[in-house]
């Protein structure tokens, strides 16, 4: 994981809109990282998918792949496309019981953010308009960051009262109608 984390933060960089060579050459590395990826481009973006199969069911397990302007994106999110590069070649000869695709998304971060040309937005739309039976969907989303020191973690609202004050952890989060599956 640390190689890709340092070849998409470190040797490409600052990757999104304003650097359109290094947004594409992130989206052949990722390409060359998993073999018989299918691209799907659209009008501002391409996403990569790769499919293990299982049956009709579909679990979606996603990253973005692009940065926020002027960073080089390591723990944003470089480290989850690696921890979904790592998982889709550990189960790349497994037999599944469910289809599990992996998809690194374009354009989450702005100017796209909250806008129909997300990445991930343009995916559940095609998923949509196939039909398809989206079971669950993990996003992976800046895994990367690791913190000791307390108060290294902070919370919206009155969370911190729940939550712990050091950034050493990784959440799982869900809305309130995916609670059993985040359980599970």
């Amino acid at each position: 994981m640390r190689q890709i984390i340092e070849t998409l933060a470190g040797t490409i960089g600052e990757r999104n809109v304003t650097r359109p060579r290094a947004y594409a050459d992130a989206t052949a590395f990722i390409e060359r990282s998993l073999p018989s990826a299918s691209r799907h481009a659209f009008d501002s973006g391409v996403n990569i998918e790769y499919e293990v199969p299982g049956d009709e069911a579909i679990i979606v397990v996603g990253a973005h792949y692009d940065t926020v302007a002027g960073s080089p994106g390591a723990d944003d999110n470089a480290s989850g496309v690696a921890a979904m590069i790592a998982i889709a070649r550990t189960l790349a000869d497994s037999q599944l019981k469910h289809t599990v695709r992996f998809v690194a998304f374009a354009n989450e971060e702005p100017p796209f953010f909250a806008t129909s040309q997300m990445g991930s937005f343009r995916y559940a739309q095609r998923c949509r308009e196939r039909k398809e039976k989206i079971i669950a969907m993990f996003s992976l989303e800046t895994i990367g960051y690791f913190n000791d020191a307390p108060k290294s973690q902070q919370y919206p609202s009155i969370l911190h009262l729940i939550y712990p004050s050091s950034a050493n952890f990784i959440a799982f989060v869900s809305n309130l109608k995916s609670r059993a599956l985040l359980r599970r």
